[in-house]
């Protein structure tokens, strides 16, 4: 804190309790932050052993998305925070992967990739990570955020079809 706005980075951890998609437009809202703050990117981290459950456990339902009489997609319950976490992730770490058999990874994977399939995902076992930069930090993910066409980027499994 002694720095004064001069880290090298904000790191923001929110398992299980926070939605990225509310605290991601912060970073663009106040021109006095933009100037010394950016967002790099997010990361969302996933226990290879316990992922498929949090993702349909009704418990963990986000307000809002209840499901609707006739919306029955056979995709699980409700969407759930870790759904909205992961949806919201430029990059997914599935960690304790040495808990799992290959096949469970797999699915794992699978169901990630049918939640985000444009995050990168990276398998680590008791959080080894291999190198920082590129893999957690210095991602880069918005710096061309104007650039995007939107109408090119297609649709999630979460949208809501029309």
């Amino acid at each position: 804190m002694e720095k004064k706005g001069k880290f090298d980075y904000i790191l923001l951890e929110t398992t299980g309790l926070a939605d990225p998609g509310n605290l991601a437009p912060l970073f663009w809202m106040d021109d006095g932050l933009g100037s010394t703050i950016y967002l790099d990117g997010i990361v969302t981290l996933v226990d290879a052993k316990n992922i498929l459950r949090s993702l349909d456990d009704p418990a963990g339902k986000v307000e809002g998305h209840e499901e609707t009489e006739g919306d029955h997609d056979h995709h699980g319950p409700v969407m759930t925070t870790a759904h909205v976490q992961i949806s919201h992730a430029d990059v997914v770490v599935i960690n304790k992967s040495d808990l799992v058999s290959e096949d469970e990874l797999q699915t794992v994977k699978s169901r990630i990739e049918s939640i985000n399939g444009l995050a990168k995902i990276h398998v680590t076992k008791q959080s080894v990570i291999p190198e920082l930069e590129g893999f957690l930090l210095d991602l880069h993910a918005y710096d061309r955020v104007e650039e995007l066409d939107r109408a090119a980027t297609g649709h999630s499994h979460l949208d809501k079809v029309r």
